[in-house]
């Protein structure tokens, strides 16, 4: 699955952010922080072939000193027309507002639904104004946003955001949030919609967990470092595969930074009876 490109990624940035911050403040003494010229690049954009599916790449580097960081937005979204299913306009709008709420004070225009290579690009150099004002004693701030869209499923589709900066301090933050979109009604599908018994449910995705991280079914989980009283829920950040569903806890949601993502994975055949939703075609 995609997530775990990202993690890679996520593994790069963080090596390039540990590295630069072993270098003294003598390696940027002689000048003021300043940017790098306006480098932007752009793969071009082109069409997914089972649907209506831009995808694309925009970059820029930013520097301060004798350090630097690439910031990358790689993009998925639907192209729009009168004619446009309704879910396509849903996962658009999932897409836009979810960089707004990343950027809050930016002064890129709140698209809705009409997204385009541009409105990422304005994204990055909003991004790369703001870094200007940051002291020369810090590394760079850097950003990588990735935006995927699986549209291979007959009843929904399912978009993944994946989103990590760095802003200076101990370590950056990365998380990913999965939606589940309903293609007759355009609205976002949850737990209830796809399983028949909650509680069930849970307790599958407990003992899964306890599994993951072995330790028994009956250990306190608060004893073992975790955030959790009791034991541990499904949420509704969760996706499907072709073989498990799989359930997402970004970082601090149950635990400590340093335990990471941890994923719940549940095999699809551990589920027949739970399911009412068609998952697999």
């Amino acid at each position: 699955m995609r997530h775990s490109i990202s993690y890679f990624l996520l593994s790069i940035l963080i090596f390039l952010v540990s590295c630069g911050e072993q270098k003294t403040n003598e390696n940027i003494s002689n000048s003021t922080e300043r940017l790098d010229d306006d480098t932007l690049k752009n793969e071009i954009p082109k069409k997914s072939f089972y649907s209506d599916i831009i995808k694309g790449k925009v970059e820029k580097t930013l520097s301060a000193g004798e350090n630097s960081e690439t910031s990358s937005i790689y993009f998925e979204y639907f192209t729009l027309d009168e004619k446009s299913p309704i879910y396509y306009k849903s996962v658009n709008e999932l897409i836009s507002k979810s960089i707004q709420n990343e950027f809050e004070e930016t002064e890129v225009e709140k698209i809705t639904a009409n997204l385009s290579k541009k409105y990422f690009a304005d994204i990055l150099t909003e991004f790369k104004v703001n870094f200007s004002h940051v002291d020369e004693n810090y590394m760079p701030w850097s950003l990588m946003d990735s935006i995927h869209i699986d549209d291979s499923k007959t009843e929904f589709t399912h978009l993944e955001t994946f989103t990590y900066s760095f802003t200076g301090g101990a370590h950056g933050n990365g998380y990913e949030i999965h939606y589940l979109i309903d293609k007759k009604t355009g609205e976002t599908m949850g737990i209830g919609d796809f399983f028949t018994n909650e509680k069930k449910l849970n307790a599958l995705v407990d003992s899964y967990f306890r599994k993951s991280i072995g330790i028994s079914q009956n250990e306190n989980l608060q004893d073992a470092g975790w955030f959790i009283e009791g034991r541990l829920e499904s949420n509704n950040n969760f996706y499907f595969t072709d073989k498990k569903v799989v359930f997402v806890y970004n970082s601090y949601e149950i635990g400590p930074y340093s335990a990471g993502a941890p994923l719940v994975e549940i095999p699809l055949s551990k589920l027949t009876d739970l399911l009412k939703t068609n998952v697999i075609k």
